[in-house]
Order: structure tokens, then C-alpha cells, then sequence
């Protein structure tokens, strides 16, 4: 592994992969082009193979090229639109039986899933920096929406029943700091859901997927901080301030690449 940039032992730029590291990340793009976007097989083929075929050539000099490439094909509108309402609903159905009471999403991204949520009778509140959210295409408006940055500055203890931190985690270099303003802003539980480390998702394809995502099929400011961990090392980051009551494991989410664990704490007090 070839990393571009480095600061405090963190990834903060595109990095370089072995052509094997390539060829497993196009495979799941064809997989998923085919089953959740509804390309045919045969047009899905194509795409993922120029994907990976420029990311061989130039490595992170890539990216640019390809959003051009995607944008100009129509993907990068079809996959957000997946992600925004497919993957979004998909999600909010796998939590709605683990929720309990007053709920707040951190790190929420376009807040979709907190307005689903809500749509579903959770009272939901959603958090993101500006400059992420203004990053997105489209965000929800149903919900209330605070800055992130100010509420972590005057967080209330106990002030909502459940945290949600869905997919957030491994976006943060001070992980361990958000875990633990997600613990101590909940009353009753703290429900993550991880993209995690397993033995056939290394670290490499967990980064090199962050950074298609980041840099190839969108523009955020969002950093890849090579923070992820296998789901026994989330749970672990709980330190006895959280107990582990439910696990669950999905293969897939609509439009992602990698699979996502569950993981429902109960906040000891």
C-alpha cells in the first residue's frame, strides 16, 4: 500500500493500491450496477472495467477523470438517487425495531434516513458540518437540522434516548471522540452501523471504496482517515460505557460496496 499523504498516521488524500486491490473493487461494482442500479450485465462489465482500467493507469490522478466519466454516462445520478432513497429506506427499516424514544442522527450526511425515520413516528433530529452537507445533491428538510460542531461544543447529557451513528465512525480521525459524545448524549442506547474490516474486505478495499465514493463518484469534503476497524473493535471502543445487547450482519446495502454490521448498545448509567 502506497499512501499518498499522511498526517498523524492518517490517510488525507487519495491513495495508491495494488492492481489486485483494483480488480476486487470493480468486481463489486459490477455487482452492484447490475443488482441494485439495474444496468445489464453486460453494460455493468463495461463500466467497472473502465473504472478499474483507469485506476491501474493513473492511481488517485484518477478520480477526476472518473466523475467526468460517470456523470457524463448518467451514473452518478442513478447510484445517488439509490442511495438516497433505496439504501436510506433499507436502512431505516433495519434500525426502526432497535429505536427507542427521542433520536438523533450524527454525522447524518444528506439526512434522508432521519427524515424516513420521522416519516415512521420517530421524533428524529439530525446533525452534519455545513460544508458536508452542502456537498450533497440532494438533503432533507422535514427534520431539524443542527450543526454539528456547536452541538458537540454544548452537548447535554441524556438529551436524547437513542444515537445513531451509521456509517460515521470510520469517517472520523478522533473516532473514539464521537463514540464518546454519542454516549454521552444517550439516555437509553447507542446504535452503530459499521462498514468493517473482515477477511475478505481488507482495510486497503475499505479505504480505496471511501475514497470512489469521496472523489471519484461525488466531491466531498469528506476524509477517508483509514479509522476502520473490525466490528469486535467497535465494540471493544464502548470501554464499559455501553453494553453490547444485539449484533446483526448484512451482506449489502443498496448502492454500497461492502457489508455493514449492526451493533445496539445499551448506555450504562
Amino acid at each position: 500500500m502506497n499512501i499518498a499523504h499522511q498526517q498523524k498516521g492518517f490517510a488525507t488524500e487519495p491513495m495508491c493500491f495494488s492492481n489486485e486491490v483494483y480488480r476486487q473493487f470493480a468486481n463489486r461494482v459490477s455487482r452492484t450496477l447490475y443488482f441494485d442500479l439495474g444496468y445489464a450485465q453486460r453494460e455493468a462489465v463495461e463500466v467497472s472495467g473502465r473504472l478499474e482500467a483507469m485506476l491501474i493507469e493513473k492511481g488517485p490522478g484518477a478520480y477526476r477523470d472518473i466523475y467526468d466519466f460517470l456523470a457524463g454516462r448518467g451514473v452518478r445520478d442513478r447510484w445517488n438517487g439509490v442511495f438516497y432513497h433505496c439504501r436510506s429506506a433499507a436502512m431505516a427499516h433495519w434500525l426502526l425495531p432497535h429505536i427507542r424514544g427521542t433520536t438523533i442522527d450524527l454525522l447524518c450526511g444528506s439526512g434522508k434516513l432521519g427524515g424516513i425515520l420521522s416519516e415512521m413516528g420517530v421524533l428524529t433530529t439530525v446533525t452534519e458540518r455545513d460544508d458536508v452537507r452542502d456537498s450533497y445533491q440532494l438533503t432533507e428538510d422535514s427534520v431539524t437540522w443542527l450543526d454539528h460542531e456547536t452541538l458537540t461544543k454544548q452537548a447535554v447529557p441524556n438529551s436524547y434516548d437513542s444515537v445513531l451513528l451509521i456509517t460515521a465512525l470510520h469517517h472520523e480521525a478522533d473516532s473514539e471522540g464521537l463514540l464518546q459524545l454519542a454516549l454521552k448524549l444517550a439516555s437509553k442506547r447507542v446504535i452503530i452501523v459499521e462498514n468493517c474490516v473482515e477477511p475478505d474486505l481488507s482495510n486497503d478495499l475499505h479505504i480505496l471504496v471511501d475514497d470512489f465514493f469521496n472523489y471519484g463518484l461525488n466531491k466531498t469534503p469528506l476524509p477517508c482517515p483509514a479509522s476502520h476497524r473490525s466490528a469486535d473493535e467497535w465494540s471493544k471502543m464502548l470501554n464499559g460505557c455501553g453494553r453490547v445487547i444485539f449484533t446483526d450482519r448484512r451482506d449489502s446495502m443498496p448502492g454500497i460496496l461492502l457489508s455493514h454490521h449492526l451493533l445496539v448498545a445499551e448506555v450504562n448509567r
